[in-house]
Formats: structure tokens, C-alpha cells, sequence
């Protein structure tokens, strides 16, 4: 932007009274240089399902159903269990002042670890407290299954076995 248009010195100047002196290398746009350590949590959270694929097996795979029907009690369990394992991570995002003169570690201790592993824990992690806890609805998911019509990757096992 700035290559494009300049910036009149009295502007410039009135940002600086209201907002204040821009510690980091005097720029008007470093927050959203931090703010892009947002953009790879995608990646870790597929990555945090494909683990709990590999780490828990036996955890079934959580479906609408197993979350559906439940009271504002479980609700809540279910959300304090999501929040609390990567608490300590998005805490950094808060506790991390803006008036570091180091970019990259603003954007690390800002950003990149908190989203990061917050992500990677609340996909590798939920589905199985809740599983252990007892807050997913395991009847009324596996009656619905067993009512539904089979899958054609079964039907094909059967055929290759025969």
C-alpha cells in the first residue's frame, strides 16, 4: 500500500497522538503482519485428526448423533473439556506484549503457538474425553446405524472373500 499511496505527515502525526509511538519497526500495519500466524491452524488441526486416527483407534469417530439430544449440563462439560487442554496456549496470546521489538517473536508468542497448538489439541483430544467421560450419546447413534442400509465397501469384502 505504501508503494501506491503516500501517507500525508499530518496523518501520520494524528495517529501517533491517538494511538501512540509504534514500537515495532514504526510501522501502521504490524498487527496484521502478527495476525498472519493465524492463517497455517488449518493444517495442524488436520494433522491433530489424523493423529487421533493413528493414537486412538477405538475412540469411535464423532458423528451429529453422538452430540445430539444433550442437556445444558453436558453442553457445558463438553465445552470446558475443549477449552482446557490448550488453555495454557492461548493464554501466550494474551500474556505476550505488543511492545516487543522482535517481530518474529511477537508473531510466535502472539499467534503462531497459540493457534497452533490450540488447534492440534481440540482435534487430537476432544473426541476421545468425551468419549471417556461419557458425554456422547452412543445409543442413539449406534441404533440409527445399525438401521441404515450397509455400506457397499462391506458388501465388496464379503464378495472378495467368496
Amino acid at each position: 500500500m505504501e508503494h501506491y499511496y503516500k501517507r500525508p505527515q499530518k496523518w501520520k502525526d494524528y495517529l501517533i497522538r491517538q494511538c501512540g509511538e509504534q514500537p515495532l519497526y514504526k510501522t501502521f500495519h504490524y498487527k496484521s503482519i502478527v495476525y498472519l500466524g493465524f492463517s497455517p491452524s488449518i493444517f495442524t488441526a488436520y494433522l491433530g485428526m489424523i493423529l487421533k486416527a493413528r493414537l486412538y483407534p477405538d475412540v469411535p469417530r464423532v458423528t451429529e448423533e453422538m452430540l445430539a439430544s444433550a442437556d445444558v449440563r453436558t453442553l457445558c462439560k463438553r465445552m470446558l473439556l475443549s477449552i482446557t487442554p490448550p488453555l495454557p496456549f492461548m493464554s501466550l496470546f494474551f500474556i505476550a506484549p505488543w511492545s516487543m521489538d522482535n517481530l518474529f517473536f511477537l508473531m510466535t508468542l502472539k499467534t503462531l503457538v497459540p493457534t497452533l497448538a490450540t488447534m492440534f489439541l481440540m482435534f487430537l483430544v476432544t473426541d476421545n474425553l468425551f468419549y471417556k467421560y461419557g458425554l456422547l450419546n452412543l445409543k442413539e447413534a449406534s441404533s440409527k446405524d445399525s438401521k441404515g442400509p450397509k455400506a457397499p465397501a462391506t458388501d465388496l469384502k464379503q464378495k472378495i472373500k467368496n
